[in-house]
């Protein structure tokens, strides 16, 4: 076949698995691109296993964050379960203050430097560095506000 037949047909493949918005575990956009590459490598004669799991998929929603007179721009991540929570608010930017903080049971706002990344998931097999473990492991110490009412 020639070459600019098959460079065309390559990049018709990573458009496909490119197009979902989302292509995050659990989501809609995900399990498209699995089923266009599972049909597509499978007329080519190879097999493919996919194995189902129950996963947590995001749905935005409204999110807010008010102290007094001020509200907060806050983002969720994208497994974050609902909550609504009313508490002290503790607020910190590095590694060092969330060590020296006393926010157990107090709603911790994470910003500046310690909130500049997205953390991978705690048990994120493929990449798991150590400054995201140092978080969570502090995280986990402080045992900051958690929700005691239904959403």
């Amino acid at each position: 076949m020639e070459r600019h037949i098959l460079a065309g047909k390559a990049h018709t493949y990573i458009d496909s698995i490119c197009a979902p918005p989302h292509r995050r575990t659990g989501s809609g956009g995900n399990r498209t691109t699995v089923e266009f590459f599972t049909k597509t490598i499978g007329q080519w004669g190879y097999a493919t296993d996919t194995t189902p799991f129950p996963c947590l998929d995001h749905e935005t929603g409204a999110v807010s964050l008010a102290r007094e007179e001020h509200d907060f721009e806050v983002f969720i991540s994208p497994f974050s379960l609902a909550a609504d929570v009313e508490a002290h608010l503790v607020a910190i930017s590095t590694v060092e203050e969330l060590a020296g903080c006393e926010c157990r049971d107090k709603i911790l706002l994470l910003n500046g430097a310690i909130a500049a990344e997205q953390l991978m998931p705690k048990n994120f097999t493929f990449y798991n560095p150590e400054h995201h473990q140092q978080i969570y492991t502090l995280l986990e110490d402080k045992r900051p506000g958690r929700s005691t009412r239904s959403p």
